[in-house]
Formats: C-alpha cells, sequence, structure tokens
C-alpha cells in the first residue's frame, strides 16, 4: 500500500487483494484502485498506461501507484472531470483553428462554410470537414517544449470518406491573463466577427458543446516562439502507414508522435487556406 491515503473523490482502493485462475498463476496481495461510472474511461486507461511503463522486471508498489494518480489528478478527479488542463488545451487549439480559417473568410457565404467545417462537438468526427469538399482537419495541440501529440484513434487521420486528412498541431505556452488568450478569449472574438447565418451557427455550436465559461477563462495560452501552427498530411504523420489498417484481432490503436518543423506553415498555410476557401466564391447569375 502507499504510504499515504489516497483521498479520491471517485475511487476506492483495496489492499491484499487474491486473484485465482485456474489457467494461470495466482495474484496474491494486490492494489485494486475502483473508480466510479463517471470518471471517463480515457482518463484511467492513462493512469493505467504511466503505471505499466518501464522496466517489466521491476515490481511496482502503492508508491508508484500514487505518483501516478498525482500526475493525473486533474484527469480523474472533481466534478468538472472534461475540464481540466488537458482539454483546456484542446478546446484552446480548435477554436484557434476556426479564427485562423476565419481570418481568410471575406464573405458571409465564406464565414459560413468555416463554422460548418467545424464538427469538434459531434461525436467521433474530424475536428474539421469542408463542406463539399474531400479536405478536413484534425487539430492536436500542446503545451510541451516539443510538437508531442497523441494520436487517440487511427480514425483521427485514416476516414474513407475523407481522402485528403491534415494533423494541425500547435504548440503552446501558459502565461498570464494580460500576456495571452483563454478560450473564452478567442469565443468572444469569433462571435464579435461572425454575422448572419455563421453567427447563428455558431452560437448553436457553443449551446451543444455547453462550454464551462469559468474554466474556460482561467487559463491563458500564446504561441511558443518560432513554433507556429503547422499542417502535417496525415501520411506523414509517423504510425499512420505502419499502423493502417489495423492488425486483425486489434479494435483500436493509441499512439504517441514527436513532429518535426516541416509541415506547412507562414506563406504555404495561407495559400493553401486561401485555396480552401476560394471554393466557395459566390458566382454571379452569369456564373462568371
Amino acid at each position: 500500500p502507499p504510504s499515504q491515503a489516497l483521498d479520491l473523490k471517485n475511487g476506492t482502493l483495496q489492499i491484499d487483494v487474491h486473484f485465482d485462475a485456474a489457467d494461470t498463476d495466482s495474484l496474491q496481495r494486490c492494489l485494486v484502485l475502483e473508480f466510479g461510472t463517471g470518471i471517463d474511461a480515457h482518463a484511467i486507461a492513462k493512469v493505467a498506461e504511466h503505471l505499466t511503463r518501464g522496466n517489466d522486471d521491476f515490481s511496482k508498489t502503492g508508491e508508484d501507484l500514487r505518483h501516478s494518480l498525482e500526475v493525473f489528478r486533474d484527469l480523474v478527479e472533481g466534478e468538472t472531470f472534461g475540464w481540466g488542463f488537458m482539454r483546456i488545451v484542446s478546446l484552446w487549439g480548435e477554436f484557434a483553428t476556426l479564427e485562423r480559417l476565419l481570418s481568410y473568410a471575406d464573405t458571409p457565404l465564406k464565414q459560413l462554410r468555416c463554422v460548418q467545417a467545424w464538427q469538434a462537438f459531434r461525436i467521433h468526427c474530424l475536428d474539421f470537414s469542408l463542406p463539399n469538399q474531400p479536405t478536413s482537419f484534425e487539430v492536436k495541440t500542446t503545451a510541451q517544449r516539443t510538437r508531442s501529440h497523441e494520436i487517440s484513434s487511427v480514425d483521427q487521420l485514416t476516414q474513407a470518406h475523407a481522402p485528403c486528412i491534415f494533423l494541425a498541431s500547435w504548440m503552446i505556452r501558459p502565461v498570464g491573463p494580460e500576456e495571452g488568450w483563454s478560450v473564452m478569449d478567442i469565443v468572444n472574438r469569433i462571435q464579435a466577427n461572425l454575422t448572419g447565418d455563421a453567427a447563428t451557427l455558431f452560437q448553436e455550436s457553443l449551446d451543444v458543446l455547453e462550454l464551462d465559461e469559468f474554466a474556460c477563462s482561467n487559463d491563458h495560452f500564446i504561441e511558443r516562439n518560432n513554433r507556429p501552427l503547422r499542417l502535417y498530411p496525415a501520411q506523414d504523420v509517423p504510425g499512420v502507414n505502419e499502423f493502417t489498417p489495423l492488425p486483425e484481432g486489434v479494435p483500436s490503436l493509441t499512439w504517441p508522435v514527436n513532429l518535426t518543423e516541416q509541415g506547412l506553415a507562414g506563406d504555404e498555410l495561407d495559400t493553401l487556406f486561401t485555396n480552401l476557401l476560394a471554393v466557395y466564391d459566390e458566382v454571379n447569375q452569369d456564373g462568371e
């Protein structure tokens, strides 16, 4: 057992638990950590993954369990699960991507198409899928000092109905309120610049997302110096070609990636976004 008590709001720890099995060796003096159904399975999986890393010959102890829980405490505690630091970082990148895309929208129709592209409030969708186009974006945001991300599913980068997928990578760092922007700062800027149908749809999407405005106002970020937003074609992301299609009997797969600074940025990114939105240029009645 750990030397200090595990004070968990949504979990219980049992010690000296024995598991007997007919076809395998029995397990003696186990620690069993059980969470309530209110805790997301992804959070528990991250704790378990942290515990299983390292030398297989080294026996983990209650201290290792306590350390892992402390590292991931924001994931597995509190009634505000889902609005911890990691989720805030992720949302910051999604809204920053939408704001960036909207900066190229010079007509109301293009604004509407940008807002329609945002799919993040839906389940099991790519973050951005441009209407009537094959191009989609999966947004990844990290507050680390390296361009490190986690691919939580192969579906994030390979889908039959989306033949052209980019991974959009943000590198940001926490700063004070007067130095950077919170999620709500970006949301408010987007709302201030939208009109008509685009403004209505954006508000409807926010209502579905049910933002915790208090949680989304506390953390402020800026892009890391000389680490701009970069886009990577899905086939260039490490692991995509190796892990797709999934091997038989493997229902899902999660893996970390460390990206180089070779993705699209700057003028190349400007050109890509401009060309993507040019498809929605309104034509006059003569078709010109």
